[in-house]
């Protein structure tokens, strides 16, 4: 978030996109309307600058429960129901 803020990017939302799509390279191209190869570029930034393997299904596991925990957030407004 932080270096997409910076550099002007939308690695974010395309990482998001990526593993909303169960790891599709095909849907994600197409929902982002961008070329394959571009995306195989972009998740390849991602992982350099993350430090991660998008091909380890714990780190996959990670972000999908990061993004889930995101989106609960952002639905309730930052209040954590008791």
């Amino acid at each position: 978030m932080k270096y997409d803020k910076i550099n002007n990017t939308d690695y974010v939302h395309c990482l998001y996109t990526y593993l909303s799509n169960k790891k599709s390279q095909l849907k994600t191209a197409d929902n982002l309307n961008i070329c394959r190869s571009t995306l195989s570029h972009r998740l390849k930034r991602i992982q350099q600058i993350m430090s991660i393997d998008l091909n380890n299904i714990t780190t996959i596991f990670s972000l999908t429960l990061t993004f889930i925990i995101f989106k609960y957030i952002d639905i309730h407004g930052g209040v954590i129901d008791e």
